[in-house]
């Protein structure tokens, strides 16, 4: 479980892939100091286990599944990403819980940038709209953020310059792949409210209970 809160900015060094496993390194000095073999990290928003540790770099191995889900297939050589460890019970909370089992990949539609203030506007991934609200908490490659604006499939956040500094979202372009996590409280209402197994819409399932 994570906060949201980028902890260091590492970069790929090395990335091979193996058949349908992706192997690749990442150059993360101060969080690997701490780290151990088999400990979670957050890539980008995205929940992977170390597998190797040496001279200040973190090794992990990508499933198919989670190539499908995320960007980590498309990590370039030298590519800096957003690396947070797993929260620990003496850790404050400053964002907000993230698992770093990303929903799925949206992408960047719109950047306002003015003094001060940089806006990002996001396509959601299918079926995932439902559960961001404004007000509430979305993790975009893993950066714990508040919506500001929501409409239809999309999202906004505003970016304060502490962030931008903190993060990789200064050099995002129009059309790039983003990592989405929606916040888990939406899925767990849902969830209770509807059934484990209920295909109904909340208005459908009103309708069957004869409201």
């Amino acid at each position: 479980m994570f906060t949201g809160i980028i902890r260091e900015l590492g970069k790929l060094q090395k990335i091979q892939k193996n058949g349908r496993l992706l192997t690749y390194s990442i150059s993360a000095p101060k969080v690997a100091a701490r780290a151990e073999i088999g400990a979670s990290i957050a890539i980008n928003g995205v929940c992977q286990t170390v597998t190797k540790l040496e001279h200040g770099s973190m090794s992990f191995d990508a499933i198919e599944e989670t190539l499908k889900k995320t960007t980590l297939g498309k990590l370039k050589m030298g590519q800096m990403v957003h690396v947070e460890p797993a929260l620990t019970l003496q850790q404050p909370l400053d964002g907000h819980l993230v698992y770093g089992h990303v929903d799925g990949i949206g992408s960047v539609v719109q950047l306002n940038k003015t003094p001060g203030r940089f806006d990002l506007k996001v396509r959601l991934p299918d079926d995932t709209s439902k559960y961001v609200l404004k007000g509430g908490s979305i993790a975009i490659d893993g950066v714990s953020l508040t919506v500001f604006d929501c409409d239809h499939d999309f999202c906004s956040v505003s970016l304060i310059p502490e962030t931008l500094e903190r993060t990789c979202f200064a050099t995002l372009n129009l059309g790039d792949p983003i990592n989405i996590e929606v916040d888990t409280i939406g899925k767990w209402i849902e969830k209770w409210t509807l059934g484990a197994t209920s295909q109904l819409n909340f208005n459908e399932k009103l309708k069957h209970w004869g409201y």
